[in-house]
């Protein structure tokens, strides 16, 4: 069984890593428009054509990098004031910290999701007028 101290090790680095990839992710993604290729947001909306692709990547490749830089800034921060803690107190901080950096990039998504939706509401009124 791993000790408190490993488990600190890990949650230290996956709480490092998950805002680094949001911001790699996010740069990747904010640039693509081509949908055949690997990366990017694939929801039924977004590959439904080109513009709804290329809009869904921008938007969420921007909130992803805001989403990273603001948890990597606040994570720092988080522990540089954990000194004081004891290290169970310790675990479960970065498991918040965890947490919370995971359910940013899920809300991302969806809110990309939901302003995708509205514009492609908004352009079917407009074929249908």
């Amino acid at each position: 069984m791993l000790e408190i101290k490993d488990m600190l090790e890990i949650m230290t680095v996956l709480n490092i890593l998950v805002p680094c990839i949001l911001i790699l992710s996010g740069l990747l993604m904010k640039g693509q428009t081509d949908r055949s290729k690997g990366i990017g947001f694939k929801t039924g909306r977004a590959m439904e054509s080109d513009e709804a692709f290329s809009f869904a990547n921008r938007l969420c490749g921007r909130l992803w990098i805001m989403v990273g830089a603001a948890m990597l800034v606040l994570t720092a921060v988080g522990f540089f004031s954990m000194a004081k803690y004891t290290e169970k107190a310790l675990l479960v901080l970065q498991a918040l910290i965890f947490v919370v950096q995971v359910t940013a990039a899920v809300c991302a998504g969806a809110y990309t999701e939901g302003k995708l939706k509205k514009r492609t509401e908004i352009s079917v009124k407009e074929k249908e007028e």
